[in-house]
């Protein structure tokens, strides 16, 4: 039945029904027609809510994922100094040749909708990671929620680690593609760039290393990132409760 038949089948008996109930034709067949547009209005409105609404779980397009900007920013300007220097006929060092494979790299994961990060702890202890806002705690302040990841695990895939926790009086140490050092000291929490994996280790003098540099150092209170003032040996004792590769199995 179409919406023309629908709209006699049940406009014609209302009149009826109407002027039956002691209303005259007149009044009978204005309080129909009334009905029947309140309910055509109604279905217009959900309609057009309906095609206009953008999908709640759409993708952030590239052109609006920093990081991706960033990585895309750099590899050009590097590709472009390794063609001078081959134009030149000068060998490429070999930081170079890293930094453009780490950037290339980088690009290809978000391009192919890695939009994520991924951290992996090998320190021995416990470490504390930041990932997307709970879903459970109602009137959440924060724009990123602190995790604790075990020793031996790596966040799980598709669940975005966003950065590192580097506790209170310990310092940090990054390794920049160009094989220079970057320190950090905590207290300090440090971004994790999307389609990277950082592995988090410790040193023989108790330092925190990372394989991949962040791209920076977060500025809390503007990003809106818990930053408590924990001790490592506080941190050892909370529970853990980052998702992994080991309990998404």
């Amino acid at each position: 039945m179409n919406v023309a038949q629908g709209f006699l089948k049940g406009f014609v008996p209302g009149i009826v029904q109407n002027f039956l109930s002691g209303q005259g034709l007149r009044t009978a067949a204005l309080g129909s027609f009334s009905r029947w547009m309140t309910i055509g209005g109604c279905l217009l409105v959900f309609v057009v809510n309906l095609l206009c609404a953008p999908p709640a779980l759409a993708d952030r397009p590239l052109s609006e994922n920093s990081d991706y900007l960033a990585a895309s920013q750099a590899l050009n300007q590097l590709t472009a100094e390794r063609q001078q220097k081959q134009n030149a006929g000068e060998a490429i060092p070999e930081p170079l040749e890293s930094q453009i494979e780490q950037l290339t790299a980088q690009t290809f994961a978000l391009e192919s909708g890695e939009t994520w990060g991924q951290c992996e702890n090998t320190s021995g202890q416990v470490v504390g990671v930041y990932g997307p806002e709970p879903d459970d705690v109602d009137n959440y302040r924060y724009n990123a929620g602190l995790y604790f990841l075990a020793n031996g695990e790596t966040t799980a895939i598709e669940w975005d680690c966003e950065g590192v926790l580097i506790p209170k009086g310990t310092k940090a140490i990054a390794t920049l593609p160009d094989g220079t050092n970057q320190e950090f000291t905590g207290l300090a929490a440090l971004k994790v760039a999307d389609g990277t994996r950082v592995t988090i280790s410790q040193d023989p003098e108790g330092q925190l290393t990372l394989s991949t540099a962040p791209t920076a150092a977060v500025n809390t209170s503007k990003a809106k990132w818990p930053l408590p003032s924990l001790s490592q040996k506080v941190i050892n004792q909370r529970p853990l409760d980052a998702p992994t590769l080991t309990t998404d199995d």
